[in-house]
């Protein structure tokens, strides 16, 4: 049986060019599908998540994003500053016996530690923010990594379903 395109079909140049391609590619998926083993689909799909790059971009927007959290989160701990000085005095007055006069050695340090009690719900609202961004983040990264796996299971349900019902 041969396969013919309708009348009005047969006028497109390079009609017959573009069907040999289609026919091949069908061919092209059927004869490579038959020779997949389980391990090796597993094996690609796994090279798929671990070598595409839109996914890498999605990981790291996330694991930039997960940083924010600690950061939201670091409004509730104490903050400890400190400062010190040291420093050289020389009079080079003559001494009188009412003031003595020769070289001192000013030195002095410091330690505030303050803890944030009530800040008007800044913290909680900056962590709150923070978690948000992160479960859209994850979001992101589930649709992204939802559009390889899709393209491939579409690929072995079209190659699937011409094997059971020609002969490729």
């Amino acid at each position: 049986m041969a396969f013919s395109l309708p009348e009005h079909m047969t006028g497109i140049p390079g009609w017959r060019s573009a069907v040999r391609a289609w026919a091949a590619a069908a061919a092209f998926l059927c004869l490579g599908a038959g020779d997949v083993s389980a391990e090796s689909l597993l094996q690609a799909l796994t090279d798929s998540y671990r070598y595409n790059p839109q996914l890498d971009s999605q990981r790291s927007q996330l694991r930039a994003t997960d940083e924010e959290v600690p950061r939201a989160l670091s409004g509730y701990r104490p903050v400890v500053t400190g400062n010190a000085d040291v420093g050289y005095e020389r009079d080079r007055i003559k001494p009188t016996t009412a003031t003595p006069g020769g070289e001192f050695h000013p030195r002095g340090y410091g330690l505030n530690v303050t803890q944030p009690i009530f800040n008007g719900f800044q913290t909680t609202n900056q962590v709150r923010i923070s978690e948000a961004l992160v479960r859209e983040g994850r979001s992101n990264l589930e649709a992204t990594e939802s559009q390889p796996s899709a393209t491939c299971c579409a690929t072995k349900r079209l190659c699937s379903s011409v094997r059971t019902t020609s002969t490729c």
